[in-house]
């Protein structure tokens, strides 16, 4: 399953900031965002579907 995940890193936050403000979209390759593949949750409980 593909997720977005987030990493709360300050220095990866700021080096973003910095290259976005060369050109746009610059900052997404460095930025705290990154598209992961993870596995899919488990349910909590046998009631629950998918």
């Amino acid at each position: 399953m593909k997720a977005l995940q987030f990493s709360r890193n300050i220095p990866r936050y700021a080096a973003a900031r910095v290259a976005a403000g060369f050109t746009p979209g610059g900052g997404a390759s460095v930025g705290p965002l990154r598209l992961a593949d993870l596995d899919p949750p488990t349910p909590p409980g046998p009631d629950w579907v998918r």
